[in-house]
């Protein structure tokens, strides 16, 4: 559940990123740009985290998105320079804010219901299913804990069982007779030699 309320909230923080797009008529990656240009130019927090995590990169990410940009923005105006895009990040290029995404979920409360009803039956419908299946349908029993007197294989393992002890009484049976013939033959040697000796 954890992972799907959190695939939700990225879901959701798209479609206020799309929505700001359409309101403001500029693409969301001139804002990724201006952010990532701001984090390696700001000394905050979240700066040192991002330049920290920047140092183990093989490439410099910061200084080459200022410099596409400079490339960029100078071709269409002569007069653009770095004061004029820190300004434009800072203002019309700035990243959405909170404020800003509850402006526009007040502004676009239909599309935002639409979203989530078809969002959260994608996503959590199928897990309450699953939930309450394991909760009211049983579960099959372990193979110990199977009726053994309704189990085709026990019933078979039954009737091997009584033919081999069957077999092993017989078999008994027989081998004892046959011990008890041969001390009869035996003792019936003995006394028809002693019988001999004696004559």
């Amino acid at each position: 559940v954890l992972s799907i309320s959190v695939l939700y909230v990225v879901y959701l923080r798209q479609l206020f990123v799309v929505l700001h797009a359409l309101e403001s008529n500029i693409l969301p990656v001139a804002r990724d740009l201006c952010t990532e240009i701001n984090l390696n130019k700001e000394h905050s927090i979240w700066s040192y985290v991002w330049r920290a995590f920047e140092s183990f990169l093989f490439v410099s990410t910061g200084e080459a998105l200022e410099e596409l940009a400079k490339s960029n923005l100078t071709k269409t105006d002569h007069n653009f320079n770095n004061e004029l895009m820190t300004k434009a990040c800072k203002g019309t290029l700035a990243r959405m804010t909170m404020p800003k995404m509850w402006a526009l979920a007040g502004e676009n409360v239909p599309a935002i219901a639409i979203f989530t009803i078809g969002l959260g039956s994608i996503l959590f419908l199928p897990t309450v299913a699953h939930a309450l299946h394991a909760l009211f349908v049983p579960k099959n029993k372990p193979r110990r804990d199977v009726n053994r007197s309704t189990d085709p294989f026990e019933k078979l393992r039954k009737k091997l069982e009584i033919r081999v002890e069957e077999q092993f009484q017989d078999f008994h049976k027989e081998l004892a007779e046959e011990i008890k013939q041969a001390k009869q033959e035996a003792l019936n040697e003995a006394a028809r030699v002693q019988k001999e000796a004696s004559a």
